[in-house]
């Protein structure tokens, strides 16, 4: 293959760009592995179990008696 033929030079340039989709291509899985994001679960469970517990006590101290007393019934 002549280096002044066009023909040549487009297939050497194709041949080239067509290798290197490939291993774009190739290391893609690697690349979404090493990128993936971090697993908020446990986080999440830990602060629904928190909210919980939280909301129990808030029903607790709202059905106390002192939070109906009025001023009146201190008077």
């Amino acid at each position: 293959m002549s280096e002044t033929d066009p023909a040549a030079r487009a297939f050497e340039d194709l041949c080239a760009e067509m290798t290197m989709r490939r291993r774009s291509v190739e290391a893609l899985p690697q690349a979404w592995r090493d990128n993936r994001p971090r697993d908020y679960t446990p986080d999440l469970a830990r602060l629904v179990k928190a909210l919980n517990e939280v909301g129990a006590r808030m029903k607790v101290i709202e059905a106390s008696p002192t939070l109906k007393m009025t001023p009146q019934t201190y008077g």
